[in-house]
């Protein structure tokens, strides 16, 4: 039985069970349920959810403000990774940036998060620098790391 295509949507409040089950298998300290609601209904953030499908499998939500996309979260089913869950997340993303004319994407990754650093540089991002004691639970510095849309695009990284 050949695998069901990965599609992406805006996420919806029906979604949101779901992202937030999908946050708490990923992370030792997940959002609360408010900031999620407060991400769907900012009209300056973009969220999406990855469906197989009827299924969420994977989201992201990234911020944007005056040409700079943050990337504030990006999650995968565990169930559900190796499967291009996170390559279609961050290549909506990608897509969206260049229809808005924006010119940079940050984000922020645990220092020992080796897989999602790896994810990244797939896609050109760099490590601008290092924050100290960032994360709360449990305590860890992170790493924010950059990647300059335009010259993605002409580089034709991934």
């Amino acid at each position: 039985m050949p695998e069901e295509e990965v599609t992406v949507d805006p996420m919806t409040l029906n979604d949101l069970m779901r992202v937030i089950e999908i946050e708490r298998m990923c992370f030792p300290d997940p959002w609360p349920f408010s900031a999620f609601l407060s991400d769907l209904e900012n009209e300056n953030t973009i969220t999406l959810v990855a469906k197989i499908g009827k299924k969420v499998v994977g989201f992201t939500i990234c911020h944007v403000v005056a040409g700079e996309m943050h990337l504030m979260n990006i999650a995968v089913d565990p169930d559900f990774r190796r499967k291009k869950v996170g390559h279609k997340l961050i290549e909506h993303l990608f897509y969206y940036g260049e229809q808005h004319g924006c010119r940079i994407m940050y984000l922020d990754v645990r220092k020992s998060n080796s897989g999602a650093i790896s994810f990244y540089n797939k896609y050109g991002f760099e490590i601008l620098y290092e924050r100290k004691g960032y994360y709360r639970k449990p305590p860890e510095d992170a790493l924010v790391m950059v990647l300059d849309l335009s010259e993605r695009s002409k580089r034709g990284v991934v």
